[in-house]
């Protein structure tokens, strides 16, 4: 039984560590993308150009983001299976020695 525990709890907490990576590597790209936003921004010659490059920076963004919440989203389901797959073949077993 405490070798199932483990292994539950060894699969989320690499999920977990994988997770995390992936939201610090979203968090580099995004500020270094902000910063590259602005640097820009302090650039521009124009009022238009402004808004055309901070329309830029808004849509990739929003597209980032989203993108990234999509696979964390999927890395929390896959942390979860992994996670539940010791106690589902232990129920398994016991229902066909049942």
């Amino acid at each position: 039984m405490a070798w199932r525990q483990l292994r539950c709890r060894t699969a989320k907490s690499k999920g977990l560590q994988d997770i995390a990576a992936k939201f610090t590597d979203y968090s580099k790209k995004s500020f270094e993308d902000a910063s590259r936003a602005f640097e820009q921004l302090m650039g521009a010659k124009s009022v238009q150009q402004a808004v055309e490059i901070q329309s830029r920076y808004a849509q990739k963004a929003y597209d980032t983001y989203t993108t990234e919440v999509s696979k964390l989203g999927e890395m929390y389901v896959a942390m979860a299976r992994d996670s539940y797959r010791p106690i589902q073949q232990v129920t398994t077993r016991t229902r066909k020695t049942a």
